[in-house]
Formats: C-alpha cells, structure tokens, sequence
C-alpha cells in the first residue's frame, strides 16, 4: 500500500495545476455566476460551452449550492432536478470549470435552524468541498449563506453568531489557505448600520470576510421606505475601506416565465448602476421559483438568442449595461 503522502501527491499538482488555469488574482471586478438550483439544462453548460462563450470567459466564479454537492440521488435534493453531485461529475464539470480558468464557489450553511453552530454545518460544506476535490478539481471559495439571519432562528445574539462563523470559517480553511471565505446577508431585513456591526464582530473574533455579498429585497425595502442607492454607496464605501471586496446580487423572486424575471433583474442592474456604478462583485444568481413551485426559472441556455431570456444572456447584458455599453 502507498504511504498516505504519495497517495495525495496527486491531489497536490491537482490543486497547483489547477490554481494555476485559475490563476488570475482574486481582487478587482469580479462577475459571479450562479444557475437556478433546478435549472433544466445546468447540465449542458458543461458539456455545450460554445453556447455560453461570451458569458463563460466573464466569470470569474461559477457557484454550486451545496445541496447539489451532497445528494447522490434526486430524492436526496428534490429541487435539484438532475443538477446533483453525480451528474455534474459525469459532465466533468469541475475539472472543465478550473481547465477554463473560473474558480469555483460554493454557497454554504453555517447557522441554519437546523445547525446553530458551526460544529454542526462545518462537515456538510467540507463534503461538499471534498467531494469536487476527489474530482481532481479545486475549491477556492465559500459564501456563507446569511449566518446573521440564521442566528434569529437559532436565537443567538449577534457575538455568539459572529463566534460561531469565525470557527466555521477559520477551520474549513485548515490545511486549505488558498480557501477564500465570505459572507452573505439580507438586506433591508437587517440595515446598512446593523450589516455594518456584523462585519465589525466578525472582525474582533478573529475573521475578516474575503467579500461581502448583499441579498436586497426590492419589494420588502420598497415597503419601508429604505433609501438603497444611499445604503448601497455606504456599504461599498465602509467595507471596501477595510479591504473587504463589496457585491450585489442580480436575481429577482419574479418567476412567472423567463422573460419576466429577465426584465425585473435587468432594472435591478439598473438602480445598482445608477447609485454605485459596477460593484466590484456582480453576481447573477437564481433560485426564482416557477409557476410549477420548482426552481427552475430562468434557463441557461443559449446566451445569443434575442428571444431566449436566459441566465447567460442576462449576465452579458446586465454586465454590458452595468458598465455602460452595449451588449457584446
């Protein structure tokens, strides 16, 4: 039998071959992708990619959701469709994402109703990550979904959240240093002010997000009031001033038919554009939900298609108009 270091050895050029095709460094503007979790033809951006070219050389991260990772059957993941871990490594989807230079990113539960501490969520999005790894393939980053949020389910008070995604964060980077992990949270549910608190107890335990993702609730910061363009300039200014990459996420909860989430996200990049410019990260993310209840809305393919409203079609063109010109 091999000793344990020679079997890893090849898990070792893996990951420096691979960070290598992904080689570009991680600061600057950065366009993440994100598919519906039960997208129909998820499947076929890996194994059709002249059919999103445009939208494929954008990306600088194509983001799993950890329940994709972790089910081995459909009924493991009932809203994945056939978006799960095996099927996507029939299509080699990992290995070709990092042989194209996209890092890949995984969307992760860190306090959850189900798993207040990080002792409980930690396993899960370590399997998750493992298992694209034993596809010869590299993980470099983790968004951490909403943990502040969670901790109202789990009835922490913000410190002992903030405790308990330091550990999550600062353990599932062990032995992982090329690991980048940020932060996703809800906003107008939680101000700018009280975000603003959260990053800072994060930072006194010990951890300082790789990047800060912002979920905003149109209709719900519609309702109240909340002044967004002020909101989101204060944001990007006080956490790009502590060396934390600011983003927006581009989705809508319109999911009646592809054409109208198109629309609502495609004014959505409208008002970022027009209070903040091009974050530093765009993320165009799904998980709209269909006439039907599945999370199917939109499809991904193709991107060139004027009459087809996809997902990569919206990423060229929110992207295009985010920075002010055309589609390509």
């Amino acid at each position: 039998m091999r000793s344990r270091r020679s079997r890893l050895r090849p898990f070792g050029l893996a990951l420096a071959l691979a960070l290598a095709a992904c080689g570009r460094a991680a600061t600057g503007r950065q366009v993440w992708f994100g598919p519906d979790m039960g997208s129909p033809d998820m499947i076929e951006l890996f194994t059709q990619p002249q059919r999103w070219r445009a939208a494929r050389q954008a990306t600088y991260v194509f983001k799993f959701y950890e329940q994709q990772l972790l089910a081995d059957t459909a009924a493991d993941c009932r809203d994945c469709g056939r978006n799960i871990y095996p099927e996507m490594a029939r299509a080699e989807a990992f290995t070709r994402l990092n042989a194209w230079g996209v890092r890949i990113g995984i969307e992760v539960g860190v306090i959850k109703s189900w798993g207040c501490a990080a002792s409980a969520t930690l396993p899960l999005a370590m399997e998750a990550v493992r298992r694209v790894e034993t596809r010869r393939a590299v993980v470099t980053e983790l968004a951490m979904d909403e943990p502040l949020l969670g901790a109202e389910s789990c009835q922490l008070s913000l410190d002992e959240a903030a405790r308990h995604a330091a550990v999550f964060a600062r353990d599932a980077r062990a032995g992982r240093p090329h690991l980048r992990v940020g932060d996703t949270e809800p906003y107008p549910y939680f101000s700018a002010p009280t975000l603003l608190t959260w990053v800072s107890t994060l930072r006194q335990n010990g951890f300082t997000p790789a990047f800060f993702h912002l979920d905003v609730d149109r209709a719900y910061a519609g309702r109240i009031g909340a002044d967004v363009a002020s909101d989101l300039a204060l944001l990007r200014a006080s956490l790009e001033g502590q060396g934390i990459p600011f983003g927006v996420i581009f989705w809508s909860d319109v999911g009646a038919s592809d054409e109208a989430y198109f629309t609502d996200v495609m004014a959505w990049v409208e008002t970022v554009r027009m209070a903040i410019g091009e974050p530093t990260h765009s993320i165009f993310q799904s998980w709209a939900v269909a006439p039907d209840g599945r999370l199917t809305v939109p499809a991904n393919l193709p991107e060139a298609d004027p009459a087809s409203h996809t997902h990569t079609r919206l990423l060229d063109e929110g992207l295009a108009a985010l920075r002010g010109g055309t589609r390509r």
